[in-house]
């Protein structure tokens, strides 16, 4: 177990708000997606003390995810953007293959960047994902620099592919990129 004041993850990176229908396209479910926090959030239910780090819209979207994550355990720290929405992701089950809409073109953790990091505090572990270095340059710049180990704090990073095609302008930018902070 961590020392009481020292975490034992922090996660940082992008989460949108997202509406869930099964079947009925009148009806949905909100609640947050995104890789970083859901590890967050989950290492929360299991005992672990953890904290996100992220930037949402300063609108009300932005307030539900901050808490409902905060609920899940997880000591939030976002930064509320009142120039950029929280992103959203839509996803309408029905028989077939779900249809997923993604609308974070101009949200508020495309502006995530490496001076996020100075609110990095103590911990075991520095968890960040391919998803976050697909958004913005500023953003992979902040990726970049946590597995590289350039922030504040030392730690162990771990770093998930979680590699979505479509975030990126073509597969060998996506491939390269990947690659590239994978091998460090």
């Amino acid at each position: 177990m961590a020392a009481p004041d020292r975490y034992d993850a922090i996660t940082v990176g992008e989460t949108m708000a997202l509406f869930v229908s099964h079947g009925d396209p009148d009806r949905f479910l909100a609640a947050p997606a995104g890789a970083e926090s859901n590890v967050a959030m989950n290492m929360a239910r299991l005992g672990c003390r953890t904290r996100w780090i992220s930037r949402l819209g300063d609108d009300p979207l932005g307030r539900l995810l901050e808490d409902r994550i905060a609920a899940a355990g997880v000591e939030v720290d976002v930064v509320r953007d009142a120039s950029h929405p929280t992103g959203v992701m839509t996803k309408h089950i029905t028989a077939g293959t779900p249809i997923v809409g993604y609308y974070r073109s101009q949200s508020a953790a495309r502006e995530l960047s490496p001076e996020d990091l100075g609110r990095l505090r103590p911990t075991r572990w520095i968890h960040v994902t391919g998803i976050t270095p697909a958004l913005s340059a500023s953003a992979r710049e902040l990726v970049d620099a946590v597995v590289e180990r350039r922030t504040p704090v030392r730690a162990r990073v771990s770093f998930d592919v979680n590699l979505r095609p479509s975030l990126w302008p073509d597969t060998a930018t996506a491939s390269d990129v990947i690659g590239d902070l994978a091998r460090k």
